[in-house]
């Protein structure tokens, strides 16, 4: 199965699901950023579902990337009403930066993984989160794994921007850390509005502005 938008190709294997993409991108309350896909299908009890979208980075810092997958991280916990979110450090994945994640509730789990990466000339953050939830009786069966494994992200991606103005003007983050990481968070929190943000029990995702999380998640060990 194949989705294409954004510039960007989404590729993975799934039979025997019901569901269809989303039938137009989504347009976020983050100046210039946008959904260019998304979609969701469901094969019983299992729901496999996806989101890609991507920003402008006019204020890009080093380090960020970890800061928009933690934000991103809170609101698939909150979104997903999922008790433990475990997530693995960031590692390299053809040009992308990645992120895996897992956790469970009561009566179901989740796993899932974000890819980061960066498009264009202008060097446009994309960010992609894939999460697959089922009932805890039907983990082993599910086939979450599989899917996520096959996932593949298709993009003529380039490196990291320079840093941005933040980091140009004197330093600011060593100068003024407080108000430095105020501005950071803050593009994360923005950024959560990129990825599976509230939406209904239903074949196709609905992509609305996250609020911000509540809480940090811990980290998986190595």
């Amino acid at each position: 199965m194949k989705l294409d938008g954004g510039g960007l190709s989404l590729a993975f294997e799934l039979d025997g699901v019901t569901g269809a993409p989303s039938r137009a991108p989504s347009v976020l309350p983050v100046p210039g950023a946008a959904v260019v896909l998304s979609a969701a299908w469901l094969r019983g009890p299992t729901r496999f579902e996806v989101a890609c979208a991507r920003a402008p980075t006019r204020i890009w810092v080093p380090g960020l990337e970890g800061v928009v997958l933690d934000a991103a991280s809170a609101t698939v916990r909150r979104v997903t009403e999922l008790s433990t979110l475990a997530v693995t450090p960031l590692g390299p994945e053809g040009g992308l930066e990645r992120q895996s994640f897992s956790g469970q509730s009561s009566d179901r789990s989740a796993v899932g993984r974000h890819l980061l990466g960066f498009l264009g000339e202008a060097r446009d953050v994309v960010v992609c989160t894939a999460v697959c939830t089922t009932s805890l009786a039907s983990r082993a069966s599910a086939g979450c794994d599989a899917w996520l494994e096959s996932l593949r992200v298709e993009a003529a991606f380039v490196n990291a921007p320079a840093p941005g103005w933040l980091v140009r003007r004197g330093f600011e983050a060593a100068e003024h850390p407080r108000v430095a990481a105020a501005g950071v968070a803050a593009i994360g929190l923005l950024l959560c509005a990129l990825l599976l943000a509230r939406r209904p029990r239903s074949e196709t995702v609905s992509l609305a502005p996250a609020r911000a999380p509540s809480g940090a998640q811990k980290k998986a060990p190595e």
